[in-house]
């Protein structure tokens, strides 16, 4: 067989496949968009059935949602609890979870996110609205929050609640709660 003919045959076949490799690529970004336009219509359809209507060119096309990875650090805990309550000493271990004291007040980390802190009465004047104090109290251990719910029993009896926020974006499955009595 010569060469020329040969060659041919070899242009032939790369040609083939390249076609075969962009009718491939092609498909998979044809079924991309068709899963992101379903994605979307899935989406509205979801806000319309729990009573959110909207406009479905308000919708972004090109939402990416960042990930964000939690890992617990008590060391981190004490040291951004101290801006709130002062020296806080050593940690009471125990068999139970940890608890600090001072004389702002006591906290506990019970481990899986949680904390719960109760201030002194005097240790921290609420000169604000309670859900000031408290989006204020939080920012002084390093806690970004948005005040979503303000709940009042009675004029002395208040609850503020708000969601974590990393870089704006809220942490839906973290709420925080501040409860108010008598200031």
């Amino acid at each position: 067989m010569e060469w020329s003919k040969l060659k041919n045959i070899i242009l032939l076949i790369l040609l083939a496949t390249n076609g075969f490799l962009l009718l491939l690529v092609g498909t998979r970004e044809w079924n991309a968009a068709q899963n992101h336009s379903n994605a979307r219509a899935d989406a509205i359809l979801v806000l319309e059935k729990n009573g959110i209507v909207m406009d479905k060119d308000a919708l972004p096309n090109d939402v990416v949602l960042p990930l964000y990875e939690v890992s617990k650090d008590s060391a981190m805990e004490a040291e951004s609890l101290e801006p709130l309550l002062g020296p806080l000493g050593t940690p009471s271990t125990g068999s139970g979870p940890l608890s600090y004291r001072s004389d702002k007040g006591t906290v506990l980390l019970p481990g899986r996110g949680e904390f719960h802190i109760a201030l002194s009465h005097d240790s921290h004047p609420t000169t604000f609205t309670p859900s000031a104090h408290a989006t204020e109290s939080l920012s002084l251990m390093g806690v970004e929050a948005q005040v979503f719910r303000v709940e009042t029993v009675d004029p002395n009896n208040q609850t503020v609640s708000l969601v974590q926020t990393v870089n704006e974006l809220p942490i839906l499955n973290f709420v925080i709660e501040a409860a108010y009595t008598d200031g």
